[in-house]
């Protein structure tokens, strides 16, 4: 029976250690109002992924669609330019969905749909995929 008990508690931590599925759990996400993430290029394969520095990215109300010219585009609610490591932080949005993605800079960068409340921001990776196609 003792074994028992020892079996449980090893499975118990290995799945406290790592999220769904058992893939490790990533950053914690932010505190409420913020959403922290970094920009990266990569092929489609996942190979070559760097930081892309200098790339404007914005908190949106309603979805931009990549690549695509806008005649009246919508103004972001929070913008913040990507640090030399891709990271970027958007601060003070008030709870509800936000679509993040990346503005002015000619880079296609598929957004993402967050949910930020007063107690929890949200964590983004936004991936410019640098060999598919209509997405260059």
């Amino acid at each position: 029976m003792r074994w028992l008990a020892v079996v449980l508690m090893v499975l118990v931590a290995a799945c406290s250690a790592s999220g769904p599925a058992g893939r490790p759990r990533g950053p914690a996400a932010p505190a409420g109002g913020t959403v922290a993430g970094r920009v990266v290029s990569q092929r489609s394969d996942g190979s070559g992924r760097t930081p892309v520095a200098g790339q404007r990215v914005g908190a949106f109300r309603e979805a931009i669609i990549p690549g695509k010219p806008v005649q009246h585009p919508p103004k972001p609610v929070a913008a913040s330019v990507t640090g030399a490591d891709g990271s970027f932080r958007l601060d003070g949005l008030s709870p509800g969905r936000y679509f993040i993605t990346v503005v002015d800079t000619g880079l296609a960068v598929p957004g993402q749909w967050v949910r930020v409340t007063a107690s929890r921001g949200s964590r983004v990776l936004l991936i410019h995929c640098t060999d598919c196609p209509g997405l260059l």
